[in-house]
Protein backbone atom coordinates (compact mmCIF):
# COMPACT_ATOMS: atom_id res chain seq x y z
CA UNK A 1 0.00 0.00 0.00
CA UNK A 2 2.88 2.27 0.41
CA UNK A 3 3.90 2.20 -3.22
CA UNK A 4 0.65 3.04 -4.16
CA UNK A 5 0.89 6.54 -2.16
CA UNK A 6 4.57 6.99 -3.76
CA UNK A 7 5.35 10.61 -5.13
CA UNK A 8 8.86 10.68 -5.92
CA UNK A 9 9.95 12.87 -3.23
CA UNK A 10 13.35 13.97 -3.27
CA UNK A 11 13.98 12.63 -6.63
CA UNK A 12 14.15 14.92 -10.38
CA UNK A 13 10.57 13.62 -10.81
CA UNK A 14 9.04 15.11 -7.67
CA UNK A 15 5.65 16.91 -8.69
CA UNK A 16 6.52 19.13 -5.78
CA UNK A 17 9.36 21.08 -7.20
CA UNK A 18 9.80 24.21 -9.54
CA UNK A 19 7.09 25.14 -11.83
CA UNK A 20 5.24 22.34 -11.48
CA UNK A 21 4.60 22.46 -7.85
CA UNK A 22 3.81 26.31 -7.90
CA UNK A 23 5.11 28.83 -5.38
CA UNK A 24 4.18 26.75 -2.25
CA UNK A 25 5.57 23.11 -3.76
CA UNK A 26 2.33 21.51 -3.74
CA UNK A 27 2.32 18.16 -5.15
CA UNK A 28 -1.23 17.92 -7.36
CA UNK A 29 -0.93 22.30 -8.29
CA UNK A 30 -0.08 20.84 -11.96
CA UNK A 31 -0.65 17.63 -12.46
CA UNK A 32 -0.96 17.68 -15.98
CA UNK A 33 1.49 19.13 -18.85
CA UNK A 34 1.63 22.72 -19.43
CA UNK A 35 2.68 25.43 -21.70
CA UNK A 36 4.97 28.07 -21.13
CA UNK A 37 6.44 30.81 -23.89
CA UNK A 38 5.75 28.66 -26.65
CA UNK A 39 7.34 25.09 -25.24
CA UNK A 40 5.70 22.26 -23.80
CA UNK A 41 6.24 20.93 -20.61
CA UNK A 42 5.35 17.27 -19.54
CA UNK A 43 4.66 16.03 -16.31
CA UNK A 44 5.83 12.67 -14.69
CA UNK A 45 3.81 10.36 -13.95
CA UNK A 46 3.90 9.61 -10.44
CA UNK A 47 1.85 6.39 -8.82
CA UNK A 48 0.14 7.95 -6.46
CA UNK A 49 -2.06 10.92 -8.57
CA UNK A 50 -4.84 13.18 -7.44
CA UNK A 51 -7.17 11.95 -9.39
CA UNK A 52 -7.75 8.28 -8.32
CA UNK A 53 -11.13 7.63 -7.38
CA UNK A 54 -10.50 4.20 -5.91
CA UNK A 55 -7.21 2.60 -5.44
CA UNK A 56 -7.12 -1.74 -5.30
CA UNK A 57 -4.24 -3.62 -3.98
CA UNK A 58 -4.42 -7.43 -4.58
CA UNK A 59 -3.14 -10.05 -1.94
CA UNK A 60 -3.11 -13.70 -1.96
CA UNK A 61 -2.20 -15.41 0.89
CA UNK A 62 -1.50 -19.68 -0.34
CA UNK A 63 -0.80 -20.40 3.33
CA UNK A 64 -4.19 -19.65 4.94
CA UNK A 65 -7.76 -21.15 3.90
CA UNK A 66 -9.28 -19.80 0.46
CA UNK A 67 -11.92 -17.59 2.33
CA UNK A 68 -9.12 -15.66 4.61
CA UNK A 69 -6.13 -16.68 2.13
CA UNK A 70 -7.18 -13.62 -0.76
CA UNK A 71 -7.78 -10.03 0.14
CA UNK A 72 -8.89 -6.90 -1.85
CA UNK A 73 -8.11 -3.49 0.05
CA UNK A 74 -10.06 -1.17 -1.25
CA UNK A 75 -9.79 2.64 -0.81
CA UNK A 76 -11.96 5.42 -1.90
CA UNK A 77 -10.31 8.45 -3.64
CA UNK A 78 -6.96 9.24 -3.62
CA UNK A 79 -4.23 6.88 -2.06
CA UNK A 80 -2.71 9.61 -0.01
CA UNK A 81 -5.61 10.36 2.00
CA UNK A 82 -7.97 6.97 2.09
CA UNK A 83 -8.16 4.52 4.26
CA UNK A 84 -7.75 1.00 2.68
CA UNK A 85 -10.57 -1.55 3.88
CA UNK A 86 -9.75 -4.89 3.74
CA UNK A 87 -12.44 -7.23 1.61
CA UNK A 88 -11.77 -11.33 2.40
CA UNK A 89 -12.54 -13.90 -0.72
CA UNK A 90 -15.03 -15.51 1.86
CA UNK A 91 -17.34 -12.41 2.31
CA UNK A 92 -21.02 -12.69 1.11
CA UNK A 93 -21.65 -9.04 1.88
CA UNK A 94 -20.20 -5.98 3.04
CA UNK A 95 -19.63 -5.15 6.95
CA UNK A 96 -23.01 -3.30 7.68
CA UNK A 97 -20.57 0.00 8.69
CA UNK A 98 -19.37 -0.14 4.83
CA UNK A 99 -22.89 -0.61 3.24
CA UNK A 100 -23.44 3.45 2.08
CA UNK A 101 -21.41 6.29 1.81
CA UNK A 102 -21.58 9.95 1.41
CA UNK A 103 -21.15 11.25 -2.29
CA UNK A 104 -19.49 14.42 -2.30
CA UNK A 105 -21.04 17.02 -0.21
CA UNK A 106 -24.40 16.03 -0.27
CA UNK A 107 -26.27 14.01 2.16
CA UNK A 108 -27.62 11.35 -0.28
CA UNK A 109 -26.01 7.69 0.43
CA UNK A 110 -25.53 5.23 -2.59
CA UNK A 111 -24.91 1.28 -1.39
CA UNK A 112 -21.70 -0.02 -2.17
CA UNK A 113 -22.32 -3.63 -3.78
CA UNK A 114 -19.69 -6.04 -3.61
Amino acid sequence: MTMTRDRCEGTVFDPARGLQGGPFGNPNFLPYGFKLDGKQYNTSRIISVNRAEYVTVTQARGGLPDPVGGIVWLAFGHQDTSCFMPLYAGMTEIPALSRSATTGNSTATRPLGL
